[in-house]
């Protein structure tokens, strides 16, 4: 016991001072979240209500949406994924699938007159016209169908967390939260915006695009169209259509979808428990750190004040 006493007055001060330490940063961190909502005696607001977070909801919902859409995923982004090889090959597959083509003509070297031309002869105008609209009516259906099977928007989200780790380095705090936790809760509500565009506006892109297409080659020689029937060639064409069809959405997704805004009202929908179990989830490990610090200096400070 007498050693104890001996030892007490040098071990008192850094244990207070780790103790003190520990729960000034403890204190801070949950200060960040809370209280939730402002606290009011009568009239008057006490200081440091709400908490930081709930208190900077807006510019902090404001801040992750312009890293999302500015920068994360962008309307350039956008047009990589419907555009990347492995993407263009999935789609020119369902369309081929879909259309079940079996075709063997023989070609010849006899120019022939163009499609257009064979068909006023046999055809009246009405009827030419209605066999191309049925024609790019059909296409167009396999197309969408090509669409909805790909599943457009799923793509979008799983894309998003790739981006994620080719960009997040260079985000700063913001990078912290946003991770696969946050972005889970996110992208899925801009995948389904994709997909909902595309349903509502695809069609429209398509038809048109195919419109120009079936135009353009009933205006070739019969003997040009032929020598397209090749499974390869025709995958080539429909590649073609596919690659004008994306640059005409994207084009219109990168103003239409509003990336930023849409992860700017999900993230303003959250509430500050939310808020603060998904800042936890993410970034739980730094901040228990910097409570563990608070102990450290604390203690370091009370050593130096003992010898001092």
């Amino acid at each position: 016991m007498e050693l104890f006493w001996k030892i007490f007055p040098y071990v008192w001060g850094p244990i207070v001072g780790a103790v003190i330490g520990y729960f000034t940063n403890y204190i801070a961190v949950k200060m960040l979240f809370r209280p939730y909502r402002p606290i009011k005696i009568g009239k008057c607001k006490l200081p440091f209500t709400p908490g930081i977070i709930p208190k900077r909801k807006e510019a902090l919902s404001k801040a992750i949406g312009d890293a999302v859409g500015n920068y994360l995923f962008t309307g350039e982004d956008l047009q990589r994924v419907f555009l990347a090889k492995k993407t263009k090959d999935r789609m020119v597959d369902v369309v081929m699938q879909s259309l079940d083509l079996s075709l063997a003509f023989e070609v010849t070297e006899e120019p022939l007159k163009s499609t257009d031309e064979l068909a006023r002869e046999y055809l009246s105008a009405e009827q030419w016209n209605t066999a191309k609209e049925r024609a790019v009516g059909f296409l167009t259906g396999r197309i969408m169908y090509a669409y909805r099977e790909m599943n457009v928007g799923k793509m979008i989200s799983e894309r998003g967390i790739e981006l994620l780790h080719e960009k997040k380095a260079s985000l700063g705090m913001l990078g912290l939260l946003l991770n696969e936790n946050t972005l889970g809760g996110i992208l899925p509500n801009v995948g389904e915006k994709v997909n909902a565009y595309i349903e509502e506006h695809g069609p429209d892109f398509v038809r048109g695009v195919v419109s120009h297409q079936i135009d353009e080659y009933a205006a070739r020689p019969i003997h040009d169209i032929l020598s397209l029937v090749e499974e390869a060639q025709i995958r080539q064409v429909v590649g073609v259509a596919y690659e004008k069809l994306i640059n005409g959405i994207s084009s219109q997704l990168n103003g239409l979808l509003d990336i930023s805004a849409t992860v700017e009202q999900k993230v303003m929908e959250m509430s500050p428990r939310e808020l603060e179990a998904l800042t936890m989830r993410v970034m739980k490990k730094e901040l228990t750190a910097v409570v563990n610090l608070g102990a450290l200096i604390g203690f370091v400070l009370g050593i130096l004040n003992v010898f001092i």
